[in-house]
């Protein structure tokens, strides 16, 4: 068996569980479980599905749902196993058979969504499922709006249909109510609600009891935090689900071995109301505890975990026993707060605006301890304590004094637990008396190979144009995409333009003439082609028949039209306001017009005019005067287009407007009809169910008929009456559209017009092409090839490969990706190596990192044109919808303009690339990479930019790539006047003390990196001592002010928490250049803790990669989250993190308390799809994360 097969049998095995059948925990493990996250996505969308017969399935939906669950389309059948539901195929169910709601909670009186329904779609499927394969349900969407924005998708083995369908919800009540008890710390507990929750009832300790081991405790003080679990998809923003956590600081300090017992009034929430623990301080999972949950490195210079929690709205005010609002729970309260300020924290905190907090006023306190408290490093499988330390208190809740504009960033007290001094390999945990315990982490040398690998897996996926499926993709599977070619337009990437009008702006000048494509070809000559009209300036019949066109009136005139068809095409048109500038021909004999075979009339169309026109469009129409009464052709009513089969369409037949001024292919194919009353041969197949016993012919049918019956019917035939004519309607080369006429489609004249009559006058701005008449149903295929746009063919540029953008797959061409992990491994090169990545190309002599980097590289050579100068990337002319998926992406591919910007840069990527591939001992590659970047080079020294106004931008597009590029060729070449060059364009050799970058002014820090590698012998030396010490000032800088925050990461100083900033290391590079030059430990040190950062170490205890450690973010905007194997967002992606500022998407509306941007910041993250500024990971970020564990790595040791 091939490694193939055995990892992906182990894969089966293992989604029989992960996307099952519902839930299979008790609610006491549930609450035990250190990430809820995944069960609580299931609960709220897709639970089960189950067979109910051969040919159809239940599916169990939860309480996150919009309206599309009722259509059919809205889901996909999949199965590995069964050719019939092939992934390929996209099989969507034939229709929805039954749907049934059940109540499965009240809701308490102020939830946002009461009641709380669940519901069963039964779906009927096209085939009968097969004993013993495998079924997947995925629940994706319609058109722009998706079934659920939770858990998308279940899966079972067929073994025949479930008899009696029952569903135990006991663990949904618990996730729409009590979900469970969690320890704070110092007799502080939580309670996490889910959504429903009174929200004023929920802030009331009364409706709140809680016992320790049997006996009832007060409960002080309460603290309220409420944040946004998941959307509902309708509207703009979409409606939240919200979640609750409830922190209760009890009069009675619980201690290990404690029970405590919950519950919570009625009025809190109508669903799950009880819960309990038996707390352990070795058991029980705290978030208050922060780790990397991946791991430390034995000789890391730092091993740092953080104790804290911010809760919320603590102490929440509560009314008076008597009804009054505003008074304090009393004596105990007091207490608190005089101990609090005994710490030098509630007189001299400051406020979020930074003042004094004056008398009355207090700041939203967090988890504290009368001491810091002590800490314990216990091994995993033992239990036993390996390491006792103290925690220190190093930020107090309410001090702004982070960063450079003095943030509260956590909104905690930050006790800081260093174990740096321990240095044993092993798994372990911290636990703290009173607190609980971590979750798990690893202490060896190799720690940060598992994180490399989530994090290269991560930027796997988001590969362009490569087929994604088992063993690379354990999780998510996804057929090539992007692979029809780019087309070039005129537009410069860097000038003002909307990028939906990319499709608009075709570089025509490029187009090359040619012969039509060999199918083309083989229609134009087609014998049962009766007229074709191609429009190349006259209105001649080219199909050899001579049925020649005359226009009604008046004639309109001809554009030119390259997108259609290649070499000098033209279309007719635009058409003038008046109806008289329709074109007809009398002289197709009706005769002609027979249906034995069928019939197709085609045509391509683009209205430039208003909606409301009407009448017909092409095809037979009865000689009246005015008014002409279609008998077979496309006709428009109010701007929607529908089929005219025999004087009416009898149902269906309406595909529409499609007045939005683009060119559209519309194509109605009548069957053959090759007998009278016979709808169902030819055209499209329709599954009949099996029969039992013997076919027996129905009394009346043709074969049954009376003679002369018979003879009235075939006479009416041959004059061209027929009971029923089954048609299709295709638009750009997909089927639309279905129905059925009747009645005579005799007719003696064959139109082209524009408009019949309008309620408002005639309506002018058509434009036609490309008219054919068959008289011969042409197969879908061929269709397809009369859709296809002959002249953008002839343009497009062969090429794909790159990376998406984001959790969209638009844009593609990143070349960042490559510069990032090459970067990587001229820093390192010991550190990579093949055969280290589950990728294809494992085993090809190349270093894998290398790998990676050249798929984004690879997109980038064909854009090169023959004179050297490089098109400026890659982009869709718009963005895909929250359901697409990138195998069905409708949109064009389209590359910027040859420009001097992405010609200097390319030949630095290439540059570099070569340099590296000629170490490695790819001679014959890294020759065609010089050859590139010279001829890059040389074309955008030759063509400066001459349309911006203003230096920055200059700066931007010209100057800083240029001393990219002059500086990596100098390195790979050793030639002086790329020393000149460099020299001339260096903001350091004229401003010798310049940054880096400077914000929208310039950025050459990829500039400095490459100078700064050269050989010593090729360069400047003064200048090169003079951009080292600004490498070195920059990470210093960034050192120095990061290291105010409580929780310490790389970030810029002076970058806002939003886009990545909080949670990545997108400003790190500076730091690991800095360790790179000077191997000084304080800055592994910061590479080290803002690794920590990402992978769990922070305010949130999350890990910002999904799947990597135990408790991580599940939900980035992804369409991975459609993959039929998880029903999840695929492992390995990243968001962006915490945003600062107010993002939008109903968060203001849902958090509480308020988000404020200088205080808790790193609390303001909704782990939500839809939360697009919070969740759409960017390859940006995932290059960065990949580049940075990369170089945390071991060295390699050849075997």
């Amino acid at each position: 068996m091939s490694k193939r097969s055995v990892v992906f049998l182990c894969l089966m095995v293992f989604l029989c569980v992960l996307s099952g059948s519902g839930h299979a925990l008790t609610f006491d493990e549930f609450q035990n479980l250190p990430d809820q996250k995944i069960e609580i996505r299931r609960s709220l969308g897709v639970r089960k599905a189950v067979p109910v017969a051969s040919d159809r399935i239940l599916v169990v939906l939860g309480m996150d749902i919009t309206g599309a669950f009722e259509n059919p389309l809205s889901y996909r059948i999949v199965s590995l196993e069964d050719e019939n539901y092939s992934y390929e195929k996209f099989v969507k169910p034939v229709e929805v058979l039954k749907v049934n709601e059940v109540k499965e909670s009240k809701g308490a009186e102020g939830a946002l969504f009461r009641p709380f329904m669940r519901t069963e779609v039964t779906l009927s499927i096209p085939y009968p499922m097969k004993a013993g394969k495998r079924y997947f349900v995925v629940a994706q969407g319609h058109r722009e709006t998706m079934v659920t924005g939770a858990h998308t998708a279940a899966s079972f083995v067929y073994e025949g249909p479930i008899k009696a369908f029952s569903y135990d919800n006991t663990l949904d009540l618990a996730v729409l109510g009590l979900r469970g008890i969690e320890p704070v710390g110092n007799g502080i507990i939580k309670l996490s609600f889910g959504p429903d929750f009174s929200f004023e009832k929920g802030k009331l300790i009364r409706n709140y009891s809680v016992k320790i081991n049997g006996e009832e405790t007060r409960i002080q003080n309460l603290g309220l935090y409420r944040n946004i679990e998941a959307y509902i998809q309708v509207g703009w923003p979409p409606r939240a689900v919200p979640y609750e956590e409830v922190f209760l600081q009890l009069a009675t300090i619980y201690k290990s071995g404690d029970k405590i017992e919950v519950e919570v009034s009625e009025e809190v929430t109508a669903s799950n109301r009880m819960a309990e623990i038996v707390f352990d301080d070795l058991e029980t999972y705290s978030r208050s505890l922060k780790v990397n949950q991946v791991g430390y490195l034995v000789n890391s210079p730092v091993k740092i975990a953080y104790l804290g929690r911010w809760l919320g709205s603590f102490p929440e005010k509560q009314p008076s026993e008597t009804g009054g609002a505003g008074k304090d729970v009393g004596a105990l309260e007091e207490n608190f707060w005089s101990e609090l300020e005994g710490e030098g924290k509630k007189n001299g905190a400051k406020d979020q605006e930074g003042r004094k907090a004056g008398a009355g006023e207090r700041v939203p306190p967090a988890l504290f301890f009368p001491g810091p408290p002590e800490f314990h490093i216990v091994k995993r499988g033992t239990r036993e304590v390996v390491f006792t330390g103290q925690t220190r208190l190093i930020h107090k809740s309410g001090e702004f004094d982070e960063g450079i504009y003095h943030y509260d960033h956590s909104g905690e007290n930050v006790y800081e637990i260093d174990f740096s001094d321990f240095r044993e390999p092993g798994e372990y945990f911290i636990s703290v008396p009173g607190v609980g315990r971590s979750v798990d982490f690893e202490i060896a040398d190799t720690v940060y190979e598992k994180a490399f690998r989530a994090a290269a897996s991560g930027v796997f996926k988001q590969r362009c144009g490569i087929e994604l499926a088992p063993p690379y993709s354990p999780d998510w599977y996804r057929i090539p995409c992007h692979k029809k070619g780019i087309i070039a337009v005129t537009q410069k990437k860097y000038l003002p333009h909307d990028f939906r009008k990319l499709d608009k702006m075709i570089d025509f000048s490029r187009v090359k003439s040619g012969e039509p494509s060999p199918e083309i070809i083989a229609l134009n000559r087609d014998r049962k082609l009766l007229a074709y009209y191609p429009f190349d300036r006259d209105m001649k019949d080219h199909s050899g028949h001579g049925y020649d066109l005359r226009p009604v009136a008046v004639a309109s005139g001809y554009e030119r039209e390259a997108a259609l068809m290649p070499g000098e095409n033209y279309t007719y048109g635009p058409t003038g306001e008046d109806t008289g500038t329709g074109l007809y021909t009398d002289e197709i004999p009706p005769e002609k017009i027979d249906l034995k075979d069928g019939m197709t009339i085609t045509m391509w169309f683009r209205d430039k005019g208003l909606f409301q026109f009407q009448g017909p469009i092409v095809g037979f129409f009865e000689k009246k005067p005015g008014w002409s009464k279609p008998q077979l052709g496309l006709s428009a009513n109010w701007g929607v287009f529908s089929a005219a089969v025999g004087g009416g369409d009898r149902s269906g037949g309406n595909v529409g407007r499609w007045s939005d001024g683009k060119w559209h292919h519309f194509a109605l194919v009548v069957d053959p009809q090759k007998g009278m009353g016979n709808s169902s041969s030819g055209g499209k197949k329709r599954r009949r169910r099996k029969e039992k016993g013997p076919r027996i012919r129905k009394i009346g049918s043709r074969h049954h008929r009376g003679k002369n019956e018979q003879e009235e019917e075939e006479k009416k035939k041959r004059q061209g009456v027929y009971d029923k004519i089954p048609y299709r309607i295709y638009v750009d080369g997909q089927e639309m559209a279905h129905g059925e006429g009747s009645g005579d489609i005799r007719a003696s004249r064959f139109y082209i017009m524009n408009v019949g009559r309008t309620q408002r006058g005639g309506l002018g701005g058509k434009n036609w092409d490309d008219v054919r008449i068959y008289t011969r149903a042409l197969r879908p295929r061929e269709i397809r090839s009369l859709a296809r746009k002959e002249g953008l063919e002839g343009l497009k540029i062969a090429a794909f490969g790159g990376h998406h953008d984001a959790g969209d797959y638009n844009p593609r061409s990143h070349i960042d990706v490559a510069q990032r992990l090459m970067d990587a491994y001229e820093i390192a090169p010991r550190k990579f190596y093949d055969g280290q990545l589950n990728i294809p190309e494992n085993n090809n002599g190349i270093p894998d990192i290398l790998d990676e980097a050249y798929w984004a590289m690879r997109l980038w050579e064909p854009l090169q044109d023959e004179d050297g100068g490089v098109f400026n990337g890659t982009e869709s002319n718009g963005d895909p919808n929250f359901i697409q998926t990138v195998e069905l992406d409708p949109l064009g591919d389209f590359a910027y303009a040859k420009d001097a910007q992405a010609s200097f840069t390319l030949a630095g990527v290439w540059a570099q690339a070569a340099r590296i591939w000629r170490k490695i001992g790819q001679e014959e590659k890294a020759d065609g990479f010089l050859d590139r970047a010279v001829r890059a080079y040389d074309w955008a020294k030759a063509h400066p930019p001459t349309d911006v106004r203003k230096g920055p931008q200059f700066a931007d597009i010209y100057i800083s790539p240029q001393a990219y590029a002059a500086a990596q060729l100098l390195h790979t070449t050793g030639e002086e006047k790329y020393n000149e060059d460099f020299i001339n364009v260096a903001v350091w050799a004229k401003k010798p003390d310049a940054k880096l970058s400077v914000y929208k002014k310039y950025n050459q820090e990829l500039a400095a990196w490459a100078y700064v590698n050269c050989p010593e012998d090729i360069v400047d030396p003064d200048l090169q001592e003079t951009i080292r010490n600004a490498i070195l000032r920059e990470a210093d800088y960034y050192i120095e002010k990061s290291g105010t925050m409580a929780y310490k990461f790389i970030r810029h100083p002076e970058a806002p928490i939003v886009w990545g900033v909080g949670a990545y290391e997108n400003f790190l590079h500076p730091v690991y250049w800095a360790y790179k030059l000077t191997g000084e430990e304080r800055y592994r040190e910061w590479m080290v803790r803002t690794a920590d950062n990402t992978l769990g170490d922070n305010p949130l205890s999350l890990s910002y990669i999904v799947g990597l450690g135990e408790r991580t973010i599940r939900a980035p905007l992804h369409n991975s989250r459609f993959g039929f194997l998880k029903g999840e967002v695929a492992s390995g992606l990243q968001c962006q993190g915490p945003n600062e500022q107010n993002p939008g998407y109903r968060m203001n509306e849902i958090a509480y308390p308020k988000t404020e941007r200088k205080f808790a910041a790193l609390y303001h993250y909704a782990d939500a799809h839809i939360a697009i500024a919070m969740n759409e990971g960017t390859m940006g970020s995932l290059a960065n994360t990949m580049a940075a564990f990369g170089l945390l790595l071991p060295d390699h040791e050849e075997q």
